[in-house]
């Protein structure tokens, strides 16, 4: 596996001719950075399956989110459930 910059990373879950193993990369990349963005995690969020769940697990440790109920079926990797919830926390625009 390619190391990547945190900047390679959102370039490659941005770019849709990406494979899925470079997103699986650029997602691990981008939630195992202290420096990553919310705005990037949740751009990981629009890739579905394990890009998505990466950046979501990263966003709950984040945010403190708490999962509801507390196990693996109260947990959410869904694009507009995490705009909405950062938004409405004022922890992006």
């Amino acid at each position: 596996m390619k190391f990547m910059s945190i900047e390679e990373a959102i370039e490659t879950i941005r770019n849709p001719n990406s494979t899925f193993v470079e997103q699986v990369n650029a997602a691990d990349t981008l939630a195992q950075s202290p420096d990553t963005p919310l705005e990037y995690l949740l751009e990981c969020l629009r890739r579905k399956g394990l890009p998505a769940e990466t950046a979501a697990m990263r966003l709950y440790i984040k945010t403190k989110r708490p999962q509801i109920p507390p196990d693996i079926t109260g947990f959410v990797s869904d694009y507009d459930d995490w705009r909405s919830y950062l938004r409405q926390r004022n922890l992006i625009p």
